[in-house]
């Protein structure tokens, strides 16, 4: 479904990525892993077209998107989170999911059925006529979900949506996750919770120092030498 060959990005004199490669097939739960500062948020913006990369290749679905602009690559069926949460205060919550419908679909009207629908799924149907401003963090997070879910995604990209959340609303992430994978959506996320990469995951790429120095199942990263020294450590493998 995707195919990302030997990708690089420099910012001034720092390699951010260095020839990465990643190939996520249709239908996975694909995880991300890696010391903080390693790529995996440059990577993500990479493909998904907030920055384009130096040199390599990446391609969804047999089209080359390397150069292609965010919107463009959105309406190709991408669609991602952001690590910091930034919603539209000032909107209520269904203004917000709306937003995220209009990149397919050009009527308001059937663009706020689609944000209710993916409401729904994340469970704010009950608080679609607040203010985001008014949410709680997990809920901002949920809405983050939302409004990339409204847009239609084929593939979706999660950037550390458990980050800051209670062991409790952890759980409930991982299912909200699973759910979303059940519709048939192939997802790529950045997870520093590991517990919850190991239980999503199909397959694992680790990127440190914005280079891939591994790739597997959950069970073969865990037991990856290399992984363990740079970002698992031997209390994990404990």
């Amino acid at each position: 479904m995707l195919q990302v060959r030997k990708v690089n990005k420099k910012f001034g004199g720092l390699w951010a990525l260095q020839e990465v490669d990643m190939e996520v097939s249709k239908g996975n739960i694909f995880g991300l892993i890696g010391p903080n500062g390693a790529g995996k948020t440059t990577l993500f913006n990479v493909i998904t077209g907030f920055y384009h990369c130096d040199s390599g290749n990446i391609q969804f679905e047999g089209k080359d998107i390397t150069r292609k602009k965010s919107f463009e690559i959105s309406r190709l069926g991408i669609c991602r989170t952001f690590q910091i949460v930034k919603p539209f205060k000032d909107m209520t919550v269904l203004g917000n999911a709306t937003i995220g419908a209009l990149s397919k679909v050009r009527k308001v009207p059937e663009a706020m059925e689609c944000a209710r629908e993916s409401l729904q799924v994340v469970g704010l149907a009950d608080r679609q006529n607040i203010l985001a401003g008014s949410l709680t963090v997990s809920d901002r997070k949920r809405l983050e979900i939302a409004r990339a879910l409204a847009s239609q995604p084929r593939l979706l990209f999660l950037d550390e949506v458990m980050s800051g959340l209670r062991p409790t609303e952890v759980f409930e992430t991982i299912d909200l996750i699973k759910k979303i994978h059940d519709f048939g959506i192939t997802i790529v996320i950045i997870e520093h919770i590991m517990s919850a990469i190991m239980r999503l995951c199909d397959r694992i790429i680790v990127l440190h120092h914005g280079q891939k120095i591994g790739e597997g199942s959950p069970k073969e990263i865990s037991k990856n030498d290399s992984v363990i020294q740079a970002y698992l450590g031997e209390d994990y493998i404990a």
